[in-house]
């Protein structure tokens, strides 16, 4: 049930960008509308996989087991988004994804220090490329990074 709700709520999520990205200059629609379709129905397949989790039988001990491990799982990626979001709301959206591709990485996959950093760079530096160098459009710059323009 938990993956149920969370699949809903991201669904409502990719489908606020998507919606949103219709309000953007059209030179500035086309990525988000690629990434945010495709991702789109990427949820929706998976709240389809999801509808079938009802059908398994499995101990009582071991559902238990598994229902607090599903819910730990799910506080840490709830926390993870509002921490990205937050991240996104104060220092803007390329550093905020440097920092929870990082923290990501490195925590939640467990990968090696050097790997995570080289993830979080390229994914950093893609998005300023394409908006900033190719389209020359200002992303989000944050809140406290106004403050010091």
């Amino acid at each position: 049930m938990i993956e149920i709700i969370f699949d809903l709520i991201l669904i409502l999520f990719i489908g606020f960008f998507v919606y949103n990205s219709f309000s953007y200059p059209s030179q500035a629609q086309f990525t988000p509308l690629i990434v945010g379709v495709i991702a789109l129905f990427l949820a929706t397949l998976q709240f389809i996989s999801h509808l079938n989790i009802f059908t398994k039988v499995k101990g009582k001990s071991a559902m238990e087991k598994e229902i607090g491990y599903k819910k730990s799982k799910l506080f840490l990626i709830f926390a993870w988004l509002f921490l990205t979001f937050l991240l996104m709301y104060l220092f803007g959206i390329s550093i905020a994804i440097f920092f929870s591709l990082f923290w990501l990485e490195k925590y939640f996959f467990k990968e090696l220090w050097l790997r995570s950093f080289i993830i979080a760079s390229i994914a950093f530096g893609l998005p300023y490329f394409i908006f900033r160098i190719f389209f020359s459009i200002r992303l989000w710059e944050g809140l406290i990074v106004r403050m010091f323009e």
